[in-house]
């Protein structure tokens, strides 16, 4: 059985190194697929915060007296803009 054994994977050794191979690659790609998704989850984060505070400071808009502005900006702080 052994010698069986040895026979076919001496065989059949270099479909399994490109297997071997190929799955090395595959494991890369999802390495690399989890940390393209961690990017783009932080990125719309941050489209998140810019887009409230272009509507924070569009209720604002018409009236931006210098009275309003500190109001303006503890939201923004809010935010961490």
């Amino acid at each position: 059985m052994d010698r069986y054994l040895r026979e076919i994977t001496e065989e059949y050794q270099e479909e399994i190194d490109q297997l071997a191979e190929q799955l090395n690659q595959y494991r890369q790609i999802e390495d690399d697929i989890l940390m393209y998704q961690e990017e783009i989850d932080r990125l719309n984060e941050k489209l998140h915060r810019y887009k409230t505070a272009v509507g924070i400071l569009m209720e604002y808009w018409d009236s931006l007296p210098d009275e309003e502005k500190p109001k303006i900006d503890k939201r923004l702080k809010e935010i961490g803009l």
